[in-house]
């Protein structure tokens, strides 16, 4: 320290170094990050911003930090509270989108509504939008957008088939998912087989006496003592559907 002038004044001041850290960052597949591969330091609590940039066709999978793997989110956001090694490991896109459930009743009554739920899961390694159709018998039921699902992730998207105008049967019921943006044949699809029964054909303040006779099945209706007619009935999959035959014909 120099000489002071006269009446000056004078104080001693320590320095005191900054705790620093090292981070060593790599890449491994078709990729790079930002800052570049290489060895760099910082002072501790340092928050650093890591970005993965994938080559064409290609997408962060993971990064592992310690050789832990840590989520695939993009940028990497790092504090510096001790020394850290980084590695953005890269691959091939895959899209692989999966109904994973189809439920719903079994069976309906001409002209109910059928509620209709189809579990979509997302197995591949990007986020996909696409849509999902349900289908009775390749006749569309209804169609509805499913946007951002993300890798991993399970989503419900619910239908609603209402009979009305249906015929009584059995019909398959086909949930179809995608295709994902611009990958045709990337869809996936699920089936289950829901039977509409015929709704009643018999209404009003009819007193009905039932008889079966032998192995094909005759209905005698009254109204009171008087008899109205027949009902003939054909079993379809054990199943019947009626004809009435008026009395006299």
């Amino acid at each position: 320290m120099g000489a002071l002038a006269p009446g000056g004044y004078a104080e001693q001041v320590t320095w005191q170094r900054f705790a620093t850290y090292s981070l060593v960052l790599n890449s491994s597949g078709a990729g790079s990050t930002f800052p570049a591969a290489g060895n760099y330091s910082f002072i501790a609590g340092t928050i650093v911003n890591i970005s993965a940039i994938p080559q064409s066709n290609n997408t962060l999978a993971q990064w592992l930090v310690e050789n832990n793997q840590v989520s695939s989110n993009n940028p990497l956001l790092l504090q510096m509270n001790s020394d850290q090694s980084v590695t953005a490991i890269f691959a091939p896109i895959v899209h692989m989108i999966v109904v994973a459930d189809l439920s719903s009743a079994n069976a309906t009554t001409l002209g109910s509504n059928v509620q209709i739920n189809v579990s979509i899961k997302n197995e591949g390694n990007i986020i996909e939008t696409f849509n999902v159709t349900v289908y009775a018998n390749q006749t569309a039921i209804g169609s509805k957008p499913v946007a951002n699902l993300s890798v991993h992730e399970v989503r419900v998207v619910p239908f609603l088939w209402n009979t009305e105008g249906w015929r009584a049967g059995n019909y398959v019921i086909a949930a179809v998912a995608g295709p994902v943006d611009g990958m045709p044949g990337s869809g996936a699809s699920l089936t289950k087989t829901v039977e509409i029964l015929p709704s009643s054909s018999i209404s009003g303040p009819w007193v009905a006496l039932l008889s079966a006779v032998s192995a094909n099945i005759v209905y005698v209706i009254f109204l009171g003592s008087v008899l109205l007619g027949t009902i003939m009935t054909a079993t379809i999959r054990r199943r019947s559907r009626a004809r009435v035959q008026p009395v006299g014909r």
